[in-house]
C-alpha cells in the first residue's frame, strides 16, 4: 500500500504548552488506522490536524506527498472528512434539514438515500432534529460523511453513544468502506473497539507517541504493561 498521511516532527502548542509532541507516523491508503490513548491524551487534537480543524505548530504533514499547509482547505476537506463525537444536525425538520444539506454539499443523493446507509427508518425523516436519540442524530452524521464520498473517514469515539448492536452495525460498516478502498482513521480509548476493526495504529500518552505497530501487538503490550513497549 502507498501512504496516503505522514507526520514528520509534528508538534501542537497551546498557550505555551505543548498538546503534541515530536508525532511521527503514516498511514497506508485503505487501511484502518487507530489512534488509542486515554482521555486527554491528545486523540482528539491529533485527528483534527488531518483536515487541518487544527494547525501544527511545528514539523510537516503530507498528504498525497502534498505539505497539507499547501493544499486548499475546501479541497482538503472534500477528501478528508471528520465525523466528531455526539455530531448532530442543525434544529429543525430531519426531511428539511437533511435537503439543506444535500444542496450545500452537492449531493446526489435523496434524505431516503442519507438514512439507507446507516440502516435507519424513513419515519426519522418527518421528526425534528431534538426528537431523534443522540446514536440516531449520530448515525445521520456518519450517512451524510459517507455520502459524501471521501477518500478518508476521521472517526472521533463515533460508537459512543450507540447501543452495541448499533456500534457493531457502525464498526462492519465502516470495515465494509475500507474494503472498497476508503481509508479509515479512527480514535477510541476502547481496546474491544481498536481489535474488532484496527489494523495498524499508534498509542498516544501525555502527548507523545509511546508504541506504534499492529494492534494486536499494541494491545498485547499495553496490557503487559512492559516498559520496553514505549517507544518515541
Amino acid at each position: 500500500m502507498s501512504i496516503i498521511f505522514r507526520f514528520e516532527d509534528v508538534w501542537l502548542e497551546k498557550n505555551g504548552k505543548s498538546i503534541l509532541k515530536n508525532i511521527n507516523f503514516s498511514v497506508k491508503r485503505g487501511e484502518f488506522f487507530v489512534i488509542l490513548g486515554e482521555n486527554g491524551s491528545g486523540k482528539s487534537s491529533l485527528l483534527k490536524l488531518f483536515n487541518r480543524l487544527e494547525i501544527n505548530t511545528r514539523g510537516n504533514i503530507f498528504f498525497n506527498n502534498e505539505k497539507l499547509d499547501e493544499i486548499p482547505v475546501k479541497s482538503l476537506r472534500d477528501k478528508v472528512v471528520m465525523v466528531m463525537q455526539g455530531a448532530t444536525l442543525f434544529e429543525g425538520n430531519v426531511r428539511r434539514i437533511l435537503e439543506i444539506y444535500i444542496e450545500k454539499l452537492g449531493l446526489k443523493q435523496t434524505p431516503e438515500d442519507i438514512l439507507d446507509i446507516m440502516s435507519l427508518s424513513y419515519e426519522n425523516l418527518e421528526k425534528n432534529t431534538e426528537e431523534l436519540s443522540g446514536g440516531e442524530g449520530q448515525l445521520i452524521a456518519i450517512g451524510l460523511a459517507v455520502a459524501r464520498n471521501p477518500d478518508v473517514l476521521l472517526l472521533d469515539e463515533v460508537t459512543s453513544s450507540l447501543s452495541i448492536t448499533r456500534g457493531a452495525e457502525v464498526r462492519e460498516k465502516m470495515k465494509h468502506l475500507q474494503k472498497n478502498g476508503k481509508t479509515i482513521i479512527c480514535i477510541t480509548h476502547n481496546m474491544e473497539n481498536a481489535v474488532s476493526v484496527g489494523e495498524r495504529g499508534i498509542f498516544l500518552q501525555n502527548g507523545r507517541i509511546t508504541r506504534q505497530g499492529k494492534i494486536e501487538e499494541l494491545i498485547q503490550c499495553f496490557e503487559k504493561g512492559d516498559e520496553q513497549c514505549n517507544q518515541r
